[in-house]
C-alpha cells in the first residue's frame, strides 16, 4: 500500500498532467478524458454536467487548442484509502490574459490504471 505522501504526489501527478494535456497544443480530448475514471463528472457553476468519457471528449474538443494556461495552485489533498479529495486554486489565462480565477474540487479513485477523477467541479470566484 503506498504511503499517504506517494498518494499526494501521484495526485498531483495527475493533476498536472491533466492541466498540461487541457493546455497543450493541439488539445489531445481523448487524452484529457481519459484522467477522469469511466463515469467521470465534469461540473460548471450554471451549466449541465459532463458525465462520462465520450461527453468528456466531446466537450474537450470544444475547447480552444493553444492559448490558454491553467495555473492550479494552495492543493489540499486529503486521502481515505481508495478515495480522495482535492481544493485547488486555478486561474485560467487566455491569449497572455487573465481570465478567470476560481476553485477546483476534486473528487478521485484509485483505479488499476492509478489514480482517476471521479467528479472535479469548477466554481470561479466571480464573474
Amino acid at each position: 500500500m503506498p504511503t499517504l505522501a506517494e498518494d499526494r504526489d501521484a495526485i498531483r501527478d495527475l493533476l498536472s498532467r491533466y492541466i498540461a494535456t487541457v493546455d497543450s497544443n493541439p488539445l489531445i480530448a481523448e487524452e484529457w478524458a481519459g484522467f477522469y475514471a469511466e463515469d467521470g463528472k465534469f461540473l460548471q457553476e450554471g451549466k449541465d454536467p459532463i458525465v462520462g468519457r465520450e461527453a468528456l471528449t466531446a466537450f474537450a474538443e470544444t475547447l480552444p487548442s493553444g492559448g490558454m494556461r491553467h495555473i492550479i495552485t494552495d492543493h489540499i489533498i486529503d486521502v481515505d484509502g481508495d478515495t480522495a479529495t482535492c481544493e485547488a486554486t486555478v486561474t485560467v489565462w487566455v491569449q497572455g490574459q487573465w481570465a478567470a480565477i476560481g476553485r477546483a474540487s476534486d473528487v478521485m479513485h484509485r483505479t488499476a490504471d492509478g489514480w482517476r477523477i471521479a467528479q472535479r467541479s469548477y466554481v470561479p470566484d466571480f464573474q
